[in-house]
């Protein structure tokens, strides 16, 4: 009798992965609740970068010099969303970018299951969806609102229309890869992928003709990042220092090989993406395709491998491991062809791929929840942002500006603001500060007033803890502030004034 019973569950089963219809809008419904569960509304953003969007977003309303540059396609569509509303402080504005971030993060799934169907049994194509919807990082992606998932589901487009049949859609693929570039410069690596489709699926004749009309559309549509001469804009938080983006011989440590310190970091975080689900899946996934590869496979494997290149000269300037994200998708594909390999001719497989589901969201919901932000420090650092913009005056550099900036004054006649409240200037290095020689010249040359360092690693000022845990070897530098002095429980850090003489 339980046999029996078993049996018809599976026929059940069977029954409904059968029909995505009916499996998908679950599947997108789960994947939305699991986002907003997580999304603490409550709390103003973590995100650093998500508050220099929506200073780009405002900074639209004001002024059409901005139209093509950083962040365009991000930033663009925010300052849309933003037009009917006006609110008294930054708060509103972030609510919108969280839940525009979590819907676009629900729709990529889609696409990719679209993509997957291709390759494999639509069954196994949900899987794909599932392991990408339920994907802790990307869950976590979308609740701080940054570019991610707007350029993973433009990347995600263009290499749906590169696998169309009908060759009519295929200039398509063109088109939405010069949108993944304009929200992120990775997304440059699609006009080659593209190329490669064509490549792959045509006569030399047919691809000729078909590259030169893909590229002249990717160019007119890039032609505004290409054209532009706004800038960014005119806020303080965002200029840096005279130097150039990227480094200079005296900006890198020579005692080691940046480039390979970037590879081997990305090996790294290859393997945190792959975790926790993915690793059981995706390598056995990837190397049974090979077995029977054919041209759209070969196009999601020079996509890990032209993202992994193109990666690497972030990675000298920024470690954050959401370089890598538009793998996640490519691995999700790879990791349900594994699911495939393990389940197939399985008895009651239905019931184990049931099973494997609920696991994915039970895994998921035990990551989230231990990478929940703690609601004490982040108010802990919202307090000390509000003394930093009432009680200074002058330039102060810091890597972690976001708390800081919640605390400015909010008007939108002064967006984007050149000062903070008008008494303070904030820096913040668009390189990495190895070590003190480097320090002095970023303090000297700018005329830092004040230097903000915290306990934990800096990702720009690599010598914060150094400094942190021994001021006593800084002569130049005289604290003035000390959290634990104040009463703070869980956020710790330092403020110390520069004396300019003693740096010379």
């Amino acid at each position: 009798m339980l046999e029996n019973l078993v049996e018809k569950f599976d026929s059940k089963i069977d029954f409904l992965t059968s029909r995505p219809i009916i499996i998908i809008p679950i599947l997108l419904l789960a994947g939305f609740l699991l986002r907003m569960y997580f999304t603490p509304f409550d709390l103003p953003s973590r995100s650093n970068d998500a508050f220099v969007f929506l200073i780009y977003a405002l900074a639209f309303h004001h002024s059409f010099d901005y139209i093509g540059g950083a962040y365009f396609m991000w930033s663009g569509l925010l300052a849309i969303l933003f037009l009917p509303f006006q609110f008294d402080s930054y708060d509103g504005y972030f609510t919108i970018i969280r839940i525009t971030s979590i819907l676009i993060s629900c729709i990529s799934p889609i696409v990719l299951f679209l993509i997957a169907k291709q390759i494999m049994n639509k069954k196994y194509a949900m899987f794909a969806m599932a392991l990408f919807i339920f994907e802790p990082n990307i869950i976590e992606n979308a609740i701080f609102g940054l570019t991610e998932p707007l350029f993973i589901l433009l990347g995600l487009v263009s290499v749906y229309f590169l696998f169309q049949k009908n060759p009519k859609l295929i200039p398509l693929a063109f088109v939405f890869a010069a949108f993944a570039a304009d929200t992120r410069a990775t997304g440059l690596i699609f006009l080659p992928i593209s190329i490669l489709g064509v490549y792959f699926r045509s006569s030399k004749k047919e691809f000729l003709k078909m590259a030169i009309i893909g590229m002249a559309l990717f160019i007119i549509v890039y032609m505004p990042v290409i054209m532009h001469e706004g800038g960014v804009p005119n806020v303080s938080l965002l200029a840096a220092t005279s130097e150039p983006r990227g480094f200079s011989a005296e900006q890198v440590n020579f005692s080691e090989n940046i480039f390979l310190v970037a590879g081997i970091t990305e090996i790294t975080h290859i393997f945190r993406i792959l975790l926790p689900y993915m690793i059981l899946f995706a390598p056995v996934g990837f190397f049974v395709s090979i077995y029977k590869i054919n041209w759209k496979i070969k196009i999601m494997i020079f996509i890990i491998i032209f993202q992994f290149i193109i990666a690497i000269p972030q990675y000298t300037l920024s470690v954050a491991f959401r370089n890598l994200f538009f793998l996640i998708p490519i691995f999700s594909l790879f990791g349900a062809l594994g699911i495939e390999y393990f389940s197939n001719d399985k008895k009651l497989r239905n019931i184990l791929l049931v099973g494997i589901i609920f696991g994915l969201i039970l895994t998921s919901y035990y990551f989230l929840s231990e990478r929940q932000p703690d609601p004490d420090y982040i108010l802990e650092q919202e307090r000390f942002g509000k003394f930093v913009t009432t009680e200074l005056e002058g330039t102060v550099a810091t890597s972690d500006w976001n708390f800081i900036l919640h605390n400015i004054k909010y008007s939108t006649d002064s967006i984007p603001p050149d000062k903070l409240d008008g008494e303070i200037s904030l820096l913040v290095p668009d390189f990495i500060i190895h070590n003190e020689n480097q320090l002095i010249k970023y303090l000297t040359e700018n005329k830092i007033d004040y230097l903000i360092v915290g306990d934990e690693k800096s990702k720009r000022f690599k010598m914060a803890q150094e400094i942190y845990f021994n001021e006593e070897k800084y002569p130049y530098l005289k604290k003035i502030f000390d959290s634990d002095e104040f009463g703070y429980k869980e956020y710790r850090n330092k403020i110390f004034k520069i004396n300019q003489e003693k740096l010379l």
